[in-house]
């Protein structure tokens, strides 16, 4: 059997190639690759393999990034620390959704779901059984704990207009234009919010979907997006992001 892994922490990704081959000694692993922009040419230049091993968290952005820009024909084995993207991974090839670091029994259990699935002659048997994996529910902050002054505030999360970057410290802005401080990476924030109602622009900005007043064409198929309260600086969007961006706002 025929397997690449897509991962950016080289540790995680040899240790699950060790993994893979001590579980099964027929298993090839054809590539590593680090990144989605890496990924994407290389299941476009090579043939398809038969099971795909997926971290969501690349460097450049998430994998499900990969198979909406290509479509591949196998199943896919998502890897991740977080377990808030499990409902989108089962709608993008996925037959599992393990969570770091990978215990070699879960993958055990992994591979046999892909090994039954290759079993089925026809195509409608690997779907319903798809539907039949059971999806952890994912749980998103319903609110954030933050110090102002000699306080400590809660805010709603759905009070919450947009996080940012600025002079590489995360803040929040909320619809009331109250800024607070955030002691979490941005890309850990992001994790944890719900993303029906939250989404990530670019590297620097997550908006919630209410905050957004006007969408623009700008130049070379990017967007410009108008929020409340107004930011401080001109916000684009910029490709493949606006592909990503239209979908959600078409949900």
């Amino acid at each position: 059997m025929n397997v690449i892994i897509i991962e950016d922490e080289s540790q995680a990704a040899l240790r699950l190639k060790k993994l893979l081959f001590k579980i099964d000694a027929n298993i090839n692993v054809l590539t590593i690759l680090e990144s989605v922009v890496d990924s994407i040419k290389w299941l476009t230049e090579n043939l398809s393999p038969d099971l795909i091993f997926s971290d969501i968290q690349l460097a450049d952005d998430k994998s499900f990034l990969i198979y909406e820009q290509i479509k591949i024909s196998c199943p896919v084995i998502f890897t991740t620390m977080f377990d808030n993207f499990a409902i989108k991974a089962f709608k993008t090839n996925g037959i599992d959704y393990l969570l770091k670091p990978i215990d070699e029994e879960e993958l055990k259990s992994a591979l046999q779901k892909y090994y039954l699935l290759t079993q089925k002659e026809e195509k409608n048997d690997l779907i319903q059984l798809i539907k039949q994996l059971k999806s952890p529910k994912p749980e998103y902050k319903s609110r954030f704990l933050v110090k102002y002054k000699q306080q400590l505030k809660v805010i709603p999360a759905y009070e919450i207009a947009y996080f940012y970057i600025d002079m590489q410290t995360v803040f929040f802005r909320t619809f009331n234009n109250e800024k607070y401080f955030v002691e979490n990476p941005l890309n850990e924030v992001e994790e944890t919010l719900n993303p029906y109602d939250f989404f990530r622009i670019n590297r620097q900005m997550i908006i919630n979907l209410k905050s957004i007043i006007t969408i623009h064409d700008y130049f070379n198929d990017s967007l410009k997006i108008e929020i409340r309260p107004p930011f401080s600086s001109e916000i684009i969007v910029k490709r493949p992001k606006t592909t990503e961006l239209k979908s959600w706002l078409d949900r």
